[in-house]
């Protein structure tokens, strides 16, 4: 198994993100208990500072990975789907620059994949600055929420339909907290099934660790997605999460990625192959 060399100031140890993990997992799977979140129109999310960009991407390495793991997909059918919030907010008498604030995605819809590659809300710009009041920031504010509409609205346009988001996947993560959780899992002796391979080590919702991933600010945006929008996705939960690498060399610094794998809360489990 890799090690990671690299050490991170985190603020969320393994244990920690475990308790929260539970709780976040009941949640996900407990029905009606998570209050459902608004569903906008695109005009909609215009009118509240949102500049949507939508483009063809061709992602040739991240398809030949996602071929690897068994997810079929095609260059030609990603489009890089982009919001940026535009609008500046007044606090007192400071003009706070909120041009940061971006979500950026891309989707596939016929592989029923949401890859997540850049993610900066503006609930963490409010924290940043201190004195912005979350007050004051749109309603829609939540990575959650805004991947839900970004895939939602891919999928319209498309004609195909919502409740077939299969996968999400978190790219090239840079979160301290999300980072030593993983640190921690891939430096643990690993029972003899969970080995680290090639394609990464996969975990199931039934671990300890993939318990421990539900815990971070990624793991845990993943379910409150699947919880607040269980009406429109079809009851939606984790099956499971993989950790990979983007590359294979043995050496240096590597983009770390967590693939979540979806399937609906009424079906019956079916094992993942562990490549």
């Amino acid at each position: 198994m890799p090690t990671m060399t690299n050490s991170y100031i985190s603020n969320l140890d393994y244990k920690t993100a475990m308790e929260k993990g539970k709780k976040i997992l009941k949640m996900m799977h407990g029905g009606s208990a998570a209050t459902q979140s608004p569903t906008f129109t695109p005009e909609e999310v215009g009118a509240m500072g949102y500049k949507r960009t939508k483009r063809p991407r061709s992602v040739s390495g991240l398809s030949k990975k996602l071929d690897s793991l068994g997810i079929q997909v095609s260059n030609s059918h990603f489009i890089n789907v982009t919001d940026d919030y535009t609008k500046d907010v007044i606090t007192g008498e400071t003009l706070a620059s909120v041009s940061e604030v971006r979500f950026m995605s891309d989707i596939n819809v016929e592989a029923g994949i949401l890859v997540v590659n850049y993610s900066y809300s503006p609930t963490y710009k409010a924290e940043a600055l201190k004195s912005l009041s979350t007050a004051l920031l749109p309603s829609l504010k939540h990575w959650s929420d805004i991947a839900f509409h970004q895939w939602a609205h891919s999928v319209h346009t498309q004609k195909k339909e919502v409740h077939d988001l299969n996968f999400i996947m978190r790219e090239n993560i840079s979160n301290e907290d999300t980072l030593a959780v993983i640190n921690s899992i891939l430096d643990a002796p690993p029972r003899q099934s969970q080995a680290y391979t090639r394609s990464g080590l996969y975990l199931d919702m039934n671990s300890d660790h993939a318990i421990a991933l539900l815990g971070t600010a990624h793991g845990s945006g993943v379910a409150w997605l699947l919880a607040q929008h269980r009406d429109q996705l079809g009851r939606k939960v984790i099956a499971g999460i993989r950790i990979f690498y983007s590359d294979e060399p043995p050496e240096g610094d590597r983009a770390l990625n967590l693939l979540f794998y979806l399937r609906d809360a009424s079906a019956s489990k079916k094992p993942i192959e562990k490549l």
